[in-house]
């Protein structure tokens, strides 16, 4: 045997045992041998962590049992097989199912939570911040608040009742309430089921005579009766026309005109309070002087 013939051997030999020296077989210019079925040949020095997902993910078993063949879309750490969140932002922390934490559980999650250590149960806003003890949200803090249960979207004074509500009997009129006086009608005003106007009533309604009497701009008075929900909606809607119409006659006897004065009954329809609580059904019952001009 020739030198020249020894040295072609033991030169295909190197090369031979270089290429399968890696993780994978590999000819010169780096790329895998694979077989006729499309599999990879490993070297001698293969392991799982050089496993890559060209050569180990060939078949849906293996996508589904390999680890390397798994994705996780968002980066988060969770496979998206289990990733209930698949589009958690970058770096946020997340559970086992992939979705961001809310570590104070109020419903605001870690990312946008400026106030993260809130305690259990209060109300918070979009911040995770508490709503500071202003249950009805009207933007007076309960303790100061003399109307707890206003509904949403009520135009309140600083003691967190309407400012379109006659209060005892002090009146002021206000651009904001859009033309319209509030007159709470509970019992102080009206007998239990009944719609005659008791005497004390006057105090009430006499402030605002002079002022109706005196502007000449208004062209009409739209009287609108309503109750709180006790008895059914037929009976209020009756009960809430004939206080109506008791206020009109009131208002006829005291000089003005009843062409202008009109008058309608929405039993309980209309609420401005909750009905949830003796005070919310109180306002409840009022009749809305409305000026038209």
């Amino acid at each position: 045997m020739n030198k020249r013939y020894i040295f072609v051997l033991l030169l295909l030999s190197l090369l031979i045992n270089t290429a399968y020296a890696g993780d994978y077989v590999r000819n010169s210019s780096g790329k895998i041998y694979k077989n006729s079925f499309g599999e990879c040949w490993r070297g001698d020095f293969w392991t799982k962590d050089k496993a890559i997902k060209e050569c180990e993910c060939l078949t849906e078993q293996d996508q589904a049992s390999k680890e390397i063949c798994k994705t996780d879309t968002d980066g988060d750490g969770v496979y998206d097989d289990k990733d209930k969140c698949p589009d958690t932002p970058k770096g946020v922390q997340v559970d086992a199912q992939g979705c961001e934490l809310d570590s104070d559980g109020d419903g605001v999650k870690d990312s946008k939570d400026q106030c993260p250590d809130t305690p259990k149960g209060v109300m918070v806003n979009e911040h995770g911040c508490t709503i500071e003890n202003d249950q009805d949200q009207d933007g007076v803090l309960d303790a100061q608040d003399q109307c707890p249960d206003t509904l949403k979207g009520q135009i309140v004074n600083a003691q967190g009742c309407s400012r379109c509500q006659l209060v005892d009997s002090s009146f002021t009129w206000d651009k904001e309430c859009k033309n319209v006086l509030h007159l709470n009608i509970d019992n102080a005003f009206f007998d239990f089921n009944k719609a005659t106007l008791k005497s004390d009533f006057s105090a009430k309604v006499d402030s605002i005579i002079p002022y109706i009497k005196e502007n000449t701009a208004i062209k009409r008075i739209r009287l609108v009766g309503h109750t709180d929900n006790v008895g059914s909606a037929k009976y209020n809607n009756k009960l809430s026309l004939q206080r109506a119409k008791a206020v009109k006659r009131y208002l006829v006897n005291k000089g003005l005109n009843p062409q202008i004065i009109t008058v309608e009954g929405k039993g309980f329809s209309e609420p401005l309070a909750s009905n949830r609580t003796e005070t919310g059904r109180a306002k409840n019952r009022r009749v809305e002087v409305n000026f038209l001009y």
